[in-house]
């Protein structure tokens, strides 16, 4: 339907759907239960399906709302990019807008509040961006921020980070989330202050290797390593023509 609504034509929702099904990767992501792929990528698409749609009435704009806030308390990042085409196709509409964006702001309401008893701080679903930001700029960074695994742990290659650093863990328990996670973010901006052309560099590395990663960013005792590299590089190649093919052959606004 979305694939429809978006090129006039169904044939790219079913390879879409059946690439899904057949890529590698994804039998052991949906399946180990360590990610929210599939569930953020299914609200996020329900609710760009119902963004879509020809006509949208209120009882529309709820679900909408709806699937939007659940996608914020699965994945934020993810949905601010799913509420990006509700502003764009909507923002002439006096009542559908506001409607939507008040019943998402409704649905993750009671994790704010939540937050804000616990804590004592208003967290923004997600308190963890400043060690997020610090993990991946400073003078030993690549661009690879890393990813805290039990390889990593029996490899050696351990981040600062609280979750596999004793010493982390222990000024975690001592500060507290909300003065930890500030700290971090202090030392991150005064990095990043000081090293502007350096966090330029790493902010493009770090855009490239995530549509395409390369080898090594696989298990490197998978044998389907490569196939699986080189589908999800295809994959990305193809989601670009896609968009420019929409972008030109079809107005959505």
């Amino acid at each position: 339907r979305l694939a429809n609504r978006l090129s006039g034509r169904t044939c790219p929702g079913w390879l879409a759907a059946f690439g899904y099904a057949l890529y590698p990767g994804f039998f052991y992501q949906d399946s180990a239960g360590d990610w929210d792929h599939t569930l953020a990528t299914f609200l996020a698409l329900g609710t760009l399906t119902l963004t879509l749609a020809p006509e949208i009435n209120r009882r529309r704009a709820l679900l909408i709302g709806l699937l939007l806030g659940l996608t914020a308390l699965v994945n934020p990042v993810l949905a601010f990019a799913a509420g990006l085409p509700v502003i764009v196709c909507h923002h002439k509409s006096p009542r559908i807008l506001p409607l939507c964006f008040a019943t998402a702001a409704i649905v993750v309401s009671p994790w704010l509040v939540r937050n804000a008893v616990v804590f004592h701080h208003f967290i923004p679903i997600r308190g963890n961006a400043g060690l997020e930001l610090a993990l991946g700029n400073h003078d030993g960074a690549d661009g690879r921020t890393p990813v805290v695994t039990a390889m990593d742990v029996k490899s050696g290659t351990v981040p600062d980070h609280p979750y596999v650093k004793p010493v982390e863990a222990a000024r975690l328990r001592d500060l507290g989330e909300p003065a930890y996670m500030a700290e971090k973010k202090q030392q991150a901006f005064a990095w990043i202050e000081d090293h502007p052309l350096r966090f330029a560099a790493l902010t493009a590395t770090r855009a490239w290797l995530f549509w395409f990663p390369p080898r090594e960013f696989w298990d490197p005792t998978a044998a389907l390593g490569w196939p699986s590299m080189i589908l999800f590089n295809l994959a990305t190649v193809l989601a670009l023509v896609g968009f420019i093919f929409i972008t030109h052959r079809t107005s959505i606004v």
